[in-house]
């Protein structure tokens, strides 16, 4: 016979013996109150306290369930930490299950002893027996099956950090994207629904519990690599998992081409989220473009098909006609000490091509210098000669005309050296390239270098 056997062995018999004495020297019916189990443990701790007092965690898992338990030998929790650290069973699932049978054996026999039992808390109880064991039990261990059908069904919730390291766990285990995001997401609904469940609460609100779950997880989420299939059926679905930037970042990884995808996605959580929680002044392209906030100022919409531009974006509202007539144009800044002016115009010169070819990533870190040719030392307070930026002037005569209110241009010279110069400066052999306006008073300062930038102007407004 092993020690295990030996010891399973030696405290039942000595325990019946026990039982068996006290029997013959009082007859229970005698007394009302009378406590057999009570009664015969008292005996053992005087008479046998080496059995009485033997460790129950040496004991096998069956005898604990039958017998110790069963006759009110009850574990502590440090115990149960004990039975769970030192288990022979190899996986994190088997080795909790164990300790919880225990436990939850335990909390009906004190549930039957309770002079209350109607409003013992079997779980709370159970919880308390195990406090000792969830300081080191690894739940991410755990399969995902077990996590949802045992653990969080048994009223045991898993924190944000354990659910985070859950789905960190599973990328170790090679799962895609998908499959590790859906097990998380259906994890923290579950236990949520089980919370809500256990202790009802008017003002429980599911979708506010399943983001306080997914609070770590849901800032590392890859939702770009996903399908478009998955996300549109069961990101999207969710009503409110992507914000402004995710949609930015599906765009950019998807590629231009999927704008129609990427609204189409936002439209359909922009709905669910209408549908979870109605709002009587809901306005569908208002509440797109909101969730598109970030792509709409962040696209190079001047890199997409025009008719895409014109036919899908415009004619869903999310940018206007007028702003989609501009992207394409050059926007030409003219900085001087510390004082920026900006024009707007359709390019038909090669002006920003040229300038942006000046452009050079030269020091490290992605920080960028404009090219020699893009500065000029200014002598004087009315005008600026880019003598290196040359270009034709084109044979058309310029339809751009001196107007009222305008304080600076960009011109060619007749000798085609692009020129920044004040109204006063204008010749009548000046090629007038575009206004230039300031959002506040400009001036040109002598003896400060003037540069000059170009640029699509995008979604940029026109002054």
């Amino acid at each position: 016979m092993d020690l295990l056997s030996s010891i399973n062995y030696s405290k039942e018999k000595v325990y019946k013996w026990t039982e068996h004495q006290i029997m013959k020297q009082k007859d229970a019916e005698e007394n009302e109150n009378f406590d057999l189990l009570e009664v015969v443990k008292k005996e053992l701790r005087f008479t046998f306290p080496k059995v009485y007092f033997m460790d129950k965690t040496k004991m096998e898992h069956g005898f604990l369930m039958n017998f110790i338990l069963e006759k009110n030998f009850l574990l502590l929790p440090c115990q149960f930490k004990t039975l769970f650290k030192e288990s022979s069973l190899s996986t994190e699932d088997v080795r909790f299950k164990l300790v919880y049978d225990l436990a939850e054996k335990q909390a009906l026999q004190k549930q039957k002893m309770s002079s209350d039992g109607e409003s013992f808390n079997i779980v709370d109880s159970i919880k308390s027996d195990l406090s000792e064991v969830f300081k080191i039990v690894k739940f991410y261990k755990m399969k995902g099956t077990f996590l949802m059908d045992f653990v969080v069904q048994k009223g045991i919730f898993l924190s944000a950090n354990e659910i985070n390291a859950k789905y960190y766990e599973l990328r170790n285990c090679l799962y895609n994207e998908e499959h590790r995001f859906k097990l998380v997401y259906e994890l923290a609904e579950k236990q949520s629904k089980k919370k809500q469940e256990l202790s009802p609460d008017a003002n429980f609100n599911l979708i506010d519990s399943i983001k306080a779950d997914l609070v770590e997880v849901i800032p590392t989420v890859n939702f770009p690599q996903m399908s478009k299939k998955f996300l549109m059926d069961f990101v999207a679905a969710k009503g409110f998992l992507l914000d402004p930037t995710e949609f930015a970042k599906i765009l950019c990884f998807k590629g231009y081409d999927e704008v129609d995808f990427v609204y189409e996605l936002t439209k359909k959580q922009v709905l669910k989220k209408q549908e979870i929680f109605p709002n009587e002044n809901f306005n569908l392209t208002n509440s797109i473009k909101a969730d598109l906030s970030i792509v709409i100022s962040g696209t190079k919409w001047y890199k997409m098909e025009k008719s895409v531009l014109m036919d899908f974006i415009v004619a869903k509202g999310i940018i206007t006609e007028e702003q989609a007539s501009h992207v394409c144009d050059t926007r030409i800044s003219i900085t001087n000490n510390g004082k920026t002016i900006t024009g707007v115009f359709k390019d038909e010169i090669g002006i920003r091509d040229l300038i942006e070819d000046e452009t050079r990533n030269v020091i490290s870190g992605n920080r960028r210098r404009r090219g020699d040719k893009c500065v000029a030392m200014q002598s004087n307070t009315n005008k600026t000669r880019y003598l290196k930026l040359k270009f034709s002037i084109p044979k058309t005569k310029s339809t751009l005309k001196k107007m009222k209110g305008v304080e600076w241009y960009l011109c060619l010279e007749k000798d085609g050296v692009l020129t920044f110069k004040h109204k006063t400066m204008v010749n009548p052999s000046d090629y007038l390239i575009t206004e230039m306006k300031p959002e506040t008073e400009f001036t040109l300062t002598s003896n400060e270098t003037t540069s000059i930038n170009a640029c699509y102007n995008n979604l940029h407004p026109i002054i």
